[in-house]
C-alpha cells in the first residue's frame, strides 16, 4: 500500500554529533615562594678567641651553639669560621675580605666587644663599620648580627646597672649600620647579679668562659635570634654607613716576601699568619714602599725577639720593641699598629733589626704580615 502522496518513506539520517567542547588547560600553580626557612643557608663568624671553633664540638662554645641552633633553624646551615684568638677589628680590616674571597654568608656574626675593650669610640666605630661593609660586600642581603661578651673588669658597670663603655661604643655602631646587636654580657651579668652562678663559675680567668658561660652566651644569642628570625628580616644594604668617610675600605695585608731584605721562612708548626715571615737577625735590614696612612705587622711572639728601627722617607723613628712577656716557643701572634697618621701617598721604609741593650739574647725579628692602609679614623 503506498503510502499517502504515493511515496514510500525511506530510513531516517543520522543527528550530525555535536562538536566535543575543547578543555581548558588547567594552569600549573605556581609554587609559591619558599618559607623564610625553608632554605639552606651559610653562617660567618669573626671575632676572637671567645668565637674561634665553631666547628669544634668538644669545644661547644658559644658560636658552635649558634650554628647548631641555625642549622636546626633553617633547612640546613653551613659554617665559615674567621675567628683568630687575640685579634682585633683592626686586624679583621686587613684580613677578612681575602679570607672570605667566594663564601657569601647569609647570616654573619661579629664578636670583639672584648678584644675591643681598650679601644676608643673612634676605634670601636670605624673598625667595626669596616668590618660591616666587607660582609655587606659579600652579599648586600646579609643578616649581621654583634654579639658583645662579658669580662671581669665590667663588674663595676654591671652591677651599678651601666653598660661598659666598650659594650657601648659597640651597640652605637651597630646601630648606625642598621645590623642586630645582642649585649650576651649583660646576660651573664645577670647570672651573676642574681647569684645563680659566680663570676669564677662562669669566667675562671675573667675573660674566657666556662662551658657554664658559654651555654649562657649561647641561650642569649638564641633568645634574641627567636624573636628576629620570628620577623622574616630582609635586607639590602651595599655599604657600612662610614667606610666612604674612613676609607678603611683599601686595607691590605701581604707576607713577607713583599719586602726585600733579610730572609724569609716559615714557622713551623704554628699560626698560619707565620708562613713565608720574614727573619731578621741582629743587624740585618729590610726595605718596602706601600701608600697609605698606617703601617702595622703581624708578629710573632718569639722568646728571643728583639727591636726595630725604622726610617720612613728618610726620617727616623724611636726603635720598637717586639719581646712580649707573654712570648712562647714555638710563638703565637701579636698584632701591633707601627706607624699610624702618616700622609696618604707613596711611603719608603727602611728598617734594622736591634738587640735589646739589657738582653743581647733578644736579637731577632720575625714578621709574618705586612698590614696597610690608607683610611683614617672617624671623628668620634
Amino acid at each position: 500500500m503506498s503510502g499517502c502522496g504515493g511515496e514510500s518513506a525511506g530510513p531516517s539520517p543520522s543527528p550530525t554529533p555535536a562538536p566535543s567542547p575543547t578543555p581548558t588547560p588547567t594552569p600549573t600553580p605556581t609554587p609559591p615562594p619558599a618559607g623564610f626557612l625553608e632554605r639552606d643557608i651559610d653562617v660567618a663568624f669573626v671575632g676572637g678567641s671567645i668565637t674561634a671553633g665553631a666547628t669544634l664540638s668538644a669545644r661547644s662554645n658559644w658560636s658552635y651553639q649558634t650554628w647548631q641552633y641555625l642549622d636546626g633553624k633553617f633547612q640546613s646551615a653551613a659554617v665559615h669560621d674567621y675567628a683568630v684568638p687575640g685579634t682585633t677589628t683592626h686586624f679583621a680590616t686587613h684580613r677578612l675580605k681575602a679570607e672570605m674571597a667566594g663564601v657569601t654568608p647569609d647570616i654573619g656574626f661579629i664578636e670583639f666587644a672584648a678584644n675591643d675593650a681598650s679601644f676608643s669610640r673612634a676605634q670601636i666605630w670605624s673598625y667595626t663599620d669596616a668590618v660591616i661593609n666587607i660582609y655587606r660586600e659579600a652579599n648586600p642581603d646579609m643578616l649581621i648580627v654583634y654579639v658583645a661578651v662579658g669580662l671581669a673588669r665590667d663588674e663595676a658597670d654591671r652591677r651599678a646597672g651601666r653598660e661598659p663603655a666598650n659594650v657601648t661604643y659597640a651597640r652605637e655602631i651597630s646601630e648606625e649600620n642598621g645590623i642586630l646587636f645582642i649585649d650576651a654580657g649583660a646576660a651573664l651579668w645577670d647570672e651573676i647579679i642574681a647569684g645563680r652562678a659566680t663570676l669564677a663559675e662562669l669566667l675562671p680567668d675573667g675573660v674566657h668562659p666556662s662551658r657554664a658561660g658559654y651555654d649562657v652566651y649561647a641561650a642569649a644569642v638564641q633568645s634574641a635570634l627567636d624573636g628576629y628570625l620570628a620577623t622574616e628580616p630582609s635586607v639590602h644594604v651595599i655599604s657600612s654607613r662610614y667606610i666612604g668617610q674612613t676609607g678603611l675600605g683599601q686595607a691590605s695585608m701581604e707576607t713577607g716576601r713583599y719586602a726585600t731584605g733579610c730572609r724569609v721562612e716559615a714557622q713551623v708548626g704554628i699560626d698560619k699568619y707565620l708562613s713565608d715571615a720574614l727573619v731578621c737577625e741582629e743587624g740585618q735590614s729590610f726595605e718596602l714602599s706601600f701608600t697609605g696612612t698606617t703601617m702595622g705587622v703581624v708578629q710573632a711572639r718569639n722568646t728571643d725577639a728583639g727591636r726595630l728601627a725604622c726610617t720612613i722617607d728618610g726620617q727616623s723613628y724611636t726603635p720598637i720593641g717586639f719581646y712580649l712577656p707573654s712570648a712562647g716557643d714555638p710563638p703565637k701572634i701579636f698584632v701591633q699598629q707601627l706607624y699610624t697618621g702618616l700622609p696618604n701617598q707613596n711611603h719608603t721604609v727602611r728598617c734594622t733589626a736591634l738587640a735589646f741593650a739589657n738582653d743581647p739574647s733578644r736579637n731577632r725579628i720575625i714578621i709574618g704580615r705586612f698590614l696597610f692602609n690608607a683610611g683614617t679614623l672617624l671623628n668620634r
